[in-house]
């Protein structure tokens, strides 16, 4: 097969491509491993990854992760603090959010709403309940939130943020 040089106007050269062949990712010069899956194939394999985490939360909440399930509920216990439970609830949601999307469906975009609602949830447990709720983040997101906008304007903040990344992750506008 022969290979076309081309320039980009700049008179650098670009890369060789050879005629007839489809463009891959390539790391260090091969094809990556996952170039040949379909976008909803990797969407797939991801929300199957988000329910095995889902469940493992859920086992370590109930006691029943082992020493490692352990160990990951008394970190997330701290920074997420009673919170705790939208953990799992907010990866449920992203992942049917990946089965149940379109091939157009952005998975960057869906993670950004997942974690920027589990960030307002738990800023707003923070604002409204008081101090201990939100876990670490929550406190140090919803203490922020209060010094700046006072309490109505911070739960006004909150729920603009709570809705904003409701629609990331559904990736559907605002009025239909």
């Amino acid at each position: 097969m022969a290979t076309k040089k081309k320039t980009n106007g700049n008179g650098k050269k670009k890369p060789a491509v050879i005629e007839g062949r489809s463009q891959k990712p390539e790391i260090r010069g091969r094809a990556a491993w996952h170039s040949d899956l379909k976008p909803e194939t990797k969407k797939s394999v991801f929300a199957v990854v988000l329910f095995l985490i889902t469940a493992f939360l859920v086992l370590s909440y109930i006691g029943q992760g082992g020493a490692a399930g352990s160990l990951f509920f008394r970190v997330f216990d701290f920074l997420l603090g009673k919170g705790y439970f939208f953990a799992p609830l907010i990866l449920v949601l992203v992942g049917f959010s990946l089965l149940f999307s379109g091939p157009k469906q952005v998975l960057g975009v869906t993670l950004i709403g997942g974690v920027l609602l589990l960030v307002a949830c738990l800023t707003g447990f923070h604002v409204i309940f008081g101090a201990g709720t939100g876990g670490f983040i929550g406190m140090v997101l919803g203490a922020l939130f209060l010094k700046l906008f006072d309490y109505w304007a911070s739960v006004i903040m909150v729920l603009g943020l709570f809705v904003i990344s409701s629609l990331l992750i559904f990736d559907m506008p605002l009025l239909w």
